[in-house]
């Protein structure tokens, strides 16, 4: 009884570090413009290099704003549905993206993530350090 009111807490915790990883982690907040949420600047935001905006990358970003979405979640099941759903389109966008090294870093926040969820169920406060770090590889290969 105890354990479900600090669950979603801990969950949008998680997924607000997560979000504020992908927007911040280039040093400059905001470089893609004004957005609402996370996400709304993208495409300015992945000039790496590349002619425009890296699929995998638009994905990853969508994917860690559905995770900041489910923090709004009182509902636990409901939660790590939407944190469940998240995970699965980490791996799509690991499957898309042409950023060298991106596979790899989306999948490990999608493992992430899924260690999370599994820390929940079982009723212990997760440990949200590797979600954050790793996170910020992804936001800095997509050059967010």
């Amino acid at each position: 009884m105890s354990t479900r009111p600090r669950i979603p807490a801990m969950a949008g915790a998680v997924c607000a570090a997560l979000l504020l990883a992908g927007c911040s982690s280039s040093g400059t907040v905001g470089a893609g413009g004004s957005s609402s949420g996370g996400v709304g600047g993208l495409t300015g935001a992945t000039s790496g290099g590349n002619s425009g905006p890296d699929t995998g990358c638009t994905q990853a970003m969508l994917a860690i704003q559905n995770a900041e979405k489910a923090q709004t979640n009182t509902n636990l099941q409901a939660a790590v549905s939407a944190a469940n759903t998240s995970i699965g389109q980490l791996r799509a966008a690991a499957l898309a993206t042409q950023k060298p090294g991106g596979r790899d870093a989306m999948n490990k926040v999608a493992d992430d993530l899924q260690a999370i969820v599994t820390q929940v169920a079982a009723g212990h406060q997760p440990d949200t350090t590797s979600a954050l770090r790793d996170a910020q590889i992804v936001a800095g290969i997509c050059g967010m």
